[in-house]
Formats: C-alpha cells, structure tokens, sequence
C-alpha cells in the first residue's frame, strides 16, 4: 500500500473517472447483499490427510492465460528457489530467465553485499543482449554458445528484436522457498480468524492469502516503507482504521488488523467493481488504480499490467495480483512442495478488561505472568508500556495467558489499594530522596545515550521510530554497517534526543 499524496486526490477527484467513485451505500452494506463466498467451515479439522487452504476460487480468482508467465514464475521463486539463490529474469518477460546464481550466507542478508555478487552477472547479460542488437538478422542464425542460448531463451518468449530494451530489463529476484514455508508454519495461527472475519463482511476468502505475499504470516514484519504487520499497514493508512498512538500500534494485532484490511479492500472494490483492481490497489492505492483504469480505458487487469506506464506503476505493484494467484495455486497443494511443514497452532488465553490504568510490572507483580507472556499475547503494546514506562491504558482488553486472570485481579486490587494509601502513585523510596538535599551534577557527567535491548522481531527501523531518532544516527552510535546487522537479545546505545 503506498500512501496516496493530496495531488493525485485532487486529479482523481476532477478527472473524468470510467467507473463510479462512490456507490449508492457503502461498501460494507454492498457486500453484505451480495453474501458471503466459499469459507472453510468453523468447525473443520486439520488432520494430516486435509487441505485446509485450499478454496472452490471465483472466476477473479483463476490465472488468466495472458498472466500465465507471471504467475509461473512466482510459483518458482515462492517454492523451489532459497534465499541462498538469486534469478536473473526479464522483469516484463517473466518467462525469460536467464540464470540462477547461488549466494553465499553473507550475500543472502546484506543488500550491498550481495549488489557486488551479481553485478559481473548482470554486466555478462547486458554486454550478450547489446551484441545480439547489434548483429544483422543472418548473423542471428549462426550464434553459438552463451549468446545463442540467450537468443534461443528470448525467441521462445516470443522476443525476437529489441535487445537492447531487454539489456534495459535485467531484475534479479531472491528466492523465498525458505520464507514461504515459514509462512506456511505461522499462517495456522491466524487463518481460520481471517477466514470467519472476511466471510461474516461478504468477502471473498481468497483475499485472506495476501498475507502469504505482504509478510509471511509474520506479526512484527516491517518494510523499507515501515509498513507493519501481517496486512502491511503505513500509519497513513492503517489511521483510518486502527489506533496507533504511544501505547498501542494495532497494525501489529493480527486480529484488530484483519478487520482493518477487510475494510479497505472493500472500499477498493466499492470504488473499483474488480477484484484484479481492487488487490492492485492493496499494493498501488484506491485512487493510482482508479487513474490506471482512465488512462487505459480499460477495467482489464491483463492489459493494465502489460501495457499501463503510470506514476509509481512500477514491478510491485505489475506483480502483486499475479503474486496472489500463484499462493492460492501453491495452496491447492501445497504438500507437492513443502513435504515437512510443522503447523503451529493458537494459544489459549483469557482477557481481562482494565478498570484503570496500571503498571504491567504492578499488574504481574506476585504472579507467574511475564512481561514476555503478555507481548506474546499483545503484540500491538509498545516497549514503553511492556517495559512500564507508560501505563496500560484504561478500558484496554489485555491478553492474558489462561488460568492467570484470578491471580492478576488480586494483584490489581492490590495496587489499586496501594494506590489509594498513596494517591500521588509514588514509591516511598522515591518521595523520601526527593526531600534529601538534590546532588549537583555537572551538564557533562549527564549521559549521551540511553541503552535498548532489542526484542525479538524489532528492527533498526522500528527502534528508530520508537524513540524517534534516525536510523542512521543509531548505526553510526553503535558502529553498525547495516540495518541488518542486529538480532534480538543484544544491547545497543540509543543518542539522545536533540
């Protein structure tokens, strides 16, 4: 999803649009008349002989012949291609591939590493397709070797001029077998909620496999972009959903973020009528779709993808239908593929409602619970509340591990009492040293950073947002070459804010 900027607002909003920008009711109530489509029932079983992801698909749902290659080609890279390996593919062309080249462990994490690993690669591609431009038809026909290999690769795509445009279309492409079967692994956890939550609004259940491509089915997945969580929400647009305040980021609760995603892909189909548009739209937004479909003339996604030279139309956004269409054809069967997946499955838990606000280290004080068990449970608290900076909010439903809501109730009420001797809320501790004579310290002794223990899934990105401070001053702190260069456990200096 991309942010929509005011100027193309305003264009879509005097432009002379082929469909209507707004429908008669909402797109909620236009769902809801239409009824819902195919779901797994809620009392089905995962047994080892049962497809739970497979779905009887709607037409809108079924690979179209001219996006055949498309989807071919991310069938390969989502099942048979590791991260440890790299294609070299036409990224118009999608069934011109020209070579898969192995990584080594360092190349597959960092970018800039691996740029250094292809590049000869890419530069032996460009020096054959400028050759082959450059040659007389009849010279075509006598090639041999790695020139004729690659002649012989584009004729077969039906590419038979126009090299030099091909030089100017080299991708490489990471493979993501390894990231696709993890995916697999977590998607029990949430599946079957997306599932009940998409049907009961009228929507295809389909849409609950976009996960498989936005983020694994992972909870604390960031992008580039700092997009978040399984639906990869920006602020700007999970905002009109979903809170993102100094406590919470729901973007990261899979379920209040489900709910979130079925209404913006509703209201993409409610101003779009086309499931191919209204997907694109997820990835290329509401209104670069409605200006895709003006400009061609058009409401064919086939011809949009292969023709439509639009503003930020670039290969995410051409790729991301054909993306969904090959999970849901992996799914079909996907034991052909992932012969071994360990499915993992939800945690029961209860919920208590907050009649305060209050500590997590007061409200767990005394009890089995941890800080651990409720970010596990609560994924959408931030470290400011799991670390009793700032409180849990009042009326917050939290979370908690089964069998512990007696023994944090009693601990609440404790507190409260607590609170109610000392009604100012601080430590005893803490009142007595401020009657003592205060210490002089010097501005020089005060400290130039503080220290974070990074949790697992954060990112230099998403700890940077946390404490606003850039990215680049963290690293440079802490001597890191790469955002990348982290993992969970270690302890890293945060500047002070300036």
């Amino acid at each position: 999803m991309k942010k929509q900027t005011m100027v193309t607002f305003f264009i879509m909003i005097f432009s002379s649009v082929l469909i209507p920008t707004h429908s008669n009711c909402g797109a909620e109530e236009l769902y809801l008349r239409q009824g819902p489509t195919t779901a797994a029932t809620s009392d089905s079983k995962t047994s080892t002989t049962e497809n739970i992801f497979r779905l009887q698909r709607s037409s809108q749902f079924r690979t179209p012949g001219e996006l055949r290659n498309q989807v071919d080609f991310w069938k390969k890279i989502f099942t048979s291609v590791s991260n440890h390996q790299a294609v070299i593919h036409d990224k118009r062309a999608m069934g011109v591939i020209y070579e898969t080249i192995e990584l080594t462990d360092n190349e597959s994490k960092d970018k800039k590493m691996r740029a250094f690993a292809v590049s000869p690669v890419l530069k032996k591609y460009k020096a054959i397709l400028e050759r082959l431009d450059a040659m007389p038809p009849y010279e075509l026909e006598r090639l041999t070797g790695e020139d004729k290999r690659v002649y012989d690769l584009l004729s077969s795509n039906g590419i038979r001029s126009g090299y030099k445009d091909a030089a100017d279309r080299l991708r490489v492409q990471v493979g993501q077998s390894d990231r696709f079967k993890k995916a697999l692994s977590r998607s029990t956890l949430y599946i079957k909620n997306m599932e009940e939550v998409f049907a009961e609004r009228g929507l295809p259940v389909e849409l609950t496999r976009l996960p498989f491509v936005e983020s694994a089915f992972d909870i604390n997945a960031y992008s580039w972009a700092n997009a978040a969580g399984l639906w990869q929400f920006t602020r700007y647009t999970a905002k009109k959903y979903i809170k993102i305040n100094k406590f919470v980021d729901e973007r990261l609760d899979p379920v209040k973020s489900t709910t979130a995603a079925s209404k913006l892909l509703a209201f993409n189909y409610g101003q779009l009528h086309s499931w191919p548009l209204a997907i694109t739209a997820y990835n290329h937004g509401c209104y670069g779709m409605q200006r895709a479909v003006e400009r061609t003339a058009t409401t064919d996604i086939c011809y949009i993808v292969d023709n439509y030279d639009g503003p930020a139309f670039g290969f995410a956004s051409r790729n991301f239908y054909a993306e969904l269409l090959a999970v849901l054809e992996i799914l079909d069967e996907y034991d052909k593929y992932f012969s071994d997946v360990v499915f993992q499955h939800p945690e029961n838990y209860d919920t208590l409602t907050l009649t305060r606000a209050v500590k997590l280290n007061h409200l767990i004080a005394g009890t089995s619970v941890t800080a651990d068990d409720i970010q596990r449970l609560n994924p959408e608290l931030l470290n400011p509340v799991l670390d009793s900076k700032l409180p849990l909010p009042k009326n917050y439903t939290l979370k908690i591990p089964q069998g512990a809501k007696e023994h944090l109730i009693s601990s609440l009420d404790s507190d409260l009492q607590s609170a109610g001797r000392n009604p100012d809320g601080v430590d005893l501790t803490e009142r007595k040293s401020v009657t003592e004579k205060p210490v002089k310290v010097s501005q020089d002794a005060a400290p130039a950073y503080k220290r974070h223990v990074i949790r697992k899934g954060q990112t230099l990105y998403s700890i940077s947002r946390l404490y606003n401070i850039p990215v680049n001053d963290i690293m440079k702190i802490n001597d890191l070459k790469s955002p990348e260069s982290i993992k969970a456990g270690q302890v890293i200096k945060i500047p002070a804010a300036t």
